[in-house]
């Protein structure tokens, strides 16, 4: 802790650019302070068998080109979209609902019982509230451009998901492959 008074002594700089040992001493001064506070998580996160797995779906047309994907991954009782995407040409015919759904039934099978994503008002806000996400925050303005960014969660159930009788698990793929002209996904 710095007494009062010490603040004049100090030399505050405005960088473009960190040492990679001025950005692990800031790194390090912030994991002290979190593990003083919740120790027992961040001894969890730290165990092997609870990294970040990676869950992806990606859908492909009758030529093999990709037309749609989904990159996620799984931690503790969270599923953590990144990205979700479908083709211009391909939307509007339940692809991405499939794509959602197929991730959501993984990361139940996984242990999670909570999925969180983000989009912007332009992207696919009314989408996910379709599909039972609710608005856990709103960041107005985003892209300083006028757009708000959507913060969404939804509870997840197996009980709240159609069973998916046509997904294949393979413990040898961890890539989404075509078997017909629906999306079949072969998980990790």
């Amino acid at each position: 802790m710095i007494p009062k008074g010490i603040e004049k002594d100090m030399d505050y700089k405005l960088l473009t650019s960190l040492s990679e040992d001025t950005r692990e001493t800031i790194e390090s001064l912030l994991r002290g302070h979190n593990n003083s506070h919740n120790s027992g998580f961040f001894a969890a996160r730290d165990l092997e068998e609870n990294s970040p797995k990676p869950l992806n779906v990606v859908v492909y047309d009758k030529s093999g080109s990709v037309v749609g994907g989904l990159i996620a991954k799984t931690q503790f009782l969270w599923l953590k979209v990144s990205i979700m995407a479908v083709a211009e040409s391909a939307r509007q015919q339940g692809i991405g609902r499939r794509l959602l759904e197929m991730a959501e039934h993984e990361a139940i099978t996984r242990g999670c019982r909570h999925a969180f994503l983000d989009t912007l008002d332009y992207q696919a806000p009314d989408f996910y509230r379709k599909l039972g996400y609710q608005i856990a925050g709103k960041l107005a303005n985003w892209d300083s451009h006028g757009h708000t960014k959507y913060l969404f969660t939804k509870q997840l159930s197996i009980d709240s998901l159609p069973r998916p009788t046509d997904i294949e698990t393979s413990e040898k793929s961890s890539r989404c492959m075509k078997s017909s002209t629906r999306p079949t996904y072969l998980g990790s």
